[in-house]
């Protein structure tokens, strides 16, 4: 009995040992470290961004620009025969068949610009003679703009002859459309239409007032250099004038001022 109670003793001590017993633990497995990493090949540097392209302007046109008028491909032909107030009846080849003619050379007719110079020479505004006409025309390219043609545009450009018994003007109207880029646009002709005109004569003062014809026309006028939309030239004679005879002929408007009747009974007496 007492062999088999040790056996069962010896048996609970292999399974609960004393604390104060030395039991030999197993060594624990050694981990394994991990493998090294491979080097991480250099970053390329990025490429270098291109520096922007240069600014352009772009020219632009308000969209009021940009919308053709319906009426700016259509030339309109020669006005025609207007009748004014104050103008005679009849065709301008009857009117200047009654014209006589002064003369222009000799010894008498010197005498007499010198006594009409002499006469009306202080009076402010009147003429009798008169070319009115770029002095000086400047440069001839493509650059440069035609002095002359720029002045048509103002209602400058015109000449005033006294004879017997009338007074002959002819003014130069407008012939060409400035050159822009609006023109261009609107593929517009570069001659210029006839202008709307209209004449009066009133207290010896001839008015001739003339415009642009059309709603295109008017408005590249306001995008142009020296392009008004219209102009008024007033001429004053030196003598009584009483009515006047008109005519308009490839773009030249002229006009036939016939003096008073009371200057010519003075004349006869």
């Amino acid at each position: 009995m007492a062999s088999g109670e040790e056996t069962e003793h010896r048996e609970k001590d292999k399974d609960h040992p004393s604390p104060g017993s030395s039991v030999s633990a197993a060594a624990p497995a050694p981990v394994p470290r991990p493998a090294a990493a491979a080097p991480k090949p250099p970053i390329a540097p990025k490429p270098a961004t291109p520096p922007p392209p240069p600014f352009v302007a772009t020219p632009s046109l308000p969209v009021s620009m940009l919308n053709a008028p319906s009426d700016g491909t259509k030339l309109p032909h020669e006005s025609a025969d207007k009748q004014f107030d104050g103008e005679i009846s009849g065709d301008f080849e009857a009117a200047i068949a009654r014209v006589q003619m002064a003369q222009r050379s000799g010894a008498l007719a010197l005498v007499m610009r010198l006594l009409t110079r002499l006469l009306h020479g202080r009076t402010a505004g009147k003429l009798s003679q008169a070319d009115r006409r770029v002095a000086f025309d400047g440069f001839r390219t493509g650059l440069y703009e035609e002095k002359t043609e720029r002045d048509r545009r103002y209602g400058t450009v015109y000449s005033v002859s006294e004879e017997v018994n009338a007074y002959l003007v002819r003014l130069e109207m407008p012939r060409l459309v400035p050159d822009s880029a609006l023109r261009k646009l609107w593929n517009l002709s570069q001659e210029m239409p006839d202008y709307d005109y209209s004449i009066a004569l009133n207290d010896a003062v001839l008015s001739i007032q003339a415009s642009v014809p059309g709603d295109a026309y008017r408005r590249l006028s306001y995008v142009s250099s020296s392009f008004p939309s219209e102009f008024l030239t007033r001429i004053a004679f030196a003598k009584p004038v009483g009515s006047f005879k008109h005519r308009l002929r490839n773009k030249v408007l002229e006009i036939i001022v016939f003096k008073s009747s009371l200057e010519e009974f003075g004349r006869a007496a």
